[in-house]
């Protein structure tokens, strides 16, 4: 144990030395602190909220990944060129011991940072948009911002709803409350949005035994996630199948999105639980990257290393991307009809097939290096206020610190057993 303390002290030492901390703190105080001033919101006081969530914490993820991207080749490659590995090495001290007390430095530093940002940025939110400031709108930025919220997707429901005609969708519901305010989310795609912004309709909800429950009115605009937030009940509803009717009184058929479709939300906690349950599920993102760039530096030489990590961050940042190919089996979109024009598909020759099929196996090959940091992204959900899970923290810690950071590990150890360290 002493071994790995004392490497814990020499790396952060070397962080403080090579002004690592300064810049990275530099930078995180430069953007958290112009962004307020250049985002762009939809006016709402909500939706300057969940801008702000969105983007500031991104912001903070970004550059602590980038810097423990960066960190990582210099504090094994970089010292092995300077032959300060070696003298270590020859304490004797396992290269094993070396890469676990430097892992630890960085996860110390990360995790550092991410609290102290983490509290500052819980503080400057509950004073921008404090009750006070907000007035009238302080019950909204409660409903859709303060409280989170578990998603419930319906066991059944409606793909499409024809004009002048009903869907309906069926949810399985624990016991409500009185009091409880409900959220009801959706997104549907319409041929309406050509010629004007919104599409009206009605909502009809009720409960197991099938009482009316909420009936509304509604004019939204496809395309576009909306929010229909409903009154809190004024009765208690046992636990049972709830059902949605939607009826579409437009001359345009609607089509609600596969994934998003229609999800109704359920208070389950508050902000500020939920954030620091993001910022452990950064944590361990942070732990991974700092893992990969540890192993970078351990494979392969400064100037490689730095090369691979660049790469690295390209690949995060296109994942959105190579998940639609992944998930379309389609390297591009493909082409659309305008107006009368028709659509002129034409056949793939066979060597054109077995490129596309080359191709899409190196994107599958891709999105499973990155795949589970957009599995486990935490700033989405944070601005959407959506519950993180106690078991998404578990599969979280598993996925990417236990599993994949233990690869990484073992594969570093077993390259410097095989490098020349003379």
């Amino acid at each position: 144990m002493r071994p790995v303390l004392a490497i814990i002290r020499l790396t952060l030492w070397t962080l403080l030395r090579s002004r690592f901390l300064a810049v990275t703190l530099l930078l995180l105080f430069g953007v958290t602190a112009l962004l307020p001033f250049v985002l762009q919101d939809d006016g709402t006081a909500v939706g300057r909220a969940r801008v702000w969530i969105q983007y500031q914490f991104h912001s903070v993820l970004l550059i602590l990944s980038i810097a423990m991207l960066v960190a990582g080749p210099g504090l094994v490659a970089g010292e092995r060129e300077r032959r300060y590995l070696q003298q270590m090495i020859v304490k004797p001290v396992s290269f094993a011991t070396i890469w676990l007390g430097k892992w630890l430095a960085l996860a110390i530093v990360s995790g550092g940072i991410l609290g102290v940002v983490g509290l500052l940025f819980l503080a400057a939110m509950r004073l921008s948009f404090s009750a006070d400031r907000l007035g009238t709108h302080a019950s909204d930025v409660n409903d859709r911002v303060w409280t989170v919220r578990r998603a419930i997707r319906p066991e059944r429901g409606s793909q499409w709803v024809s004009p002048n005609e009903m869907g309906e969708w069926c949810f399985s519901m624990p016991a409500v409350p009185a009091g409880h305010p409900l959220l009801l989310r959706t997104r549907f795609f319409s041929a309406a949005v050509l010629t004007r912004w919104t599409v009206p309709g009605e909502w009809d909800i009720r409960s197991p035994d099938g009482t009316l429950l909420f009936r509304q009115r509604t004019d939204l605009r496809p395309g576009a996630i909306q929010e229909i937030a409903l009154p809190p009940l004024d009765r208690p509803v046992p636990a049972g199948v709830w059902t949605v009717r939607y009826r579409n009184p437009d001359a345009d058929t609607l089509l609600f999105d596969e994934e998003i479709g229609l999800t109704l939300w359920s208070p389950a906690g508050g902000f500020a639980a939920n954030l620091v349950r993001a910022g452990l599920l950064a944590w361990f993102r942070l732990l991974l990257l700092a893992a990969a760039g540890l192993a970078m530096g351990s494979l392969f030489s400064p100037p490689v290393a730095v090369f691979m990590a660049s790469f690295l961050l390209a690949l995060i940042g296109f994942s959105g991307q190579i998940g639609w190919v992944v998930k379309t089996g389609q390297l591009v979109e493909p082409p659309h009809a305008h107006g009368d024009e028709p659509v002129h598909v034409h056949r793939p020759s066979p060597a054109r097939k077995r490129v596309e099929r080359t191709l899409l196996g190196m994107y599958r090959l891709l999105y499973r290096a990155v795949s589970v940091l957009h599995d486990y992204d935490p700033v989405g959900r944070t601005a959407e206020s959506t519950r993180i899970e106690v078991g998404d923290l578990t599969r979280g810690l598993w996925q990417m610190v236990l599993l994949r950071g233990g690869v990484l590990a073992g594969l570093s150890v077993i390259a410097a057993a095989r490098r020349e360290w003379g």
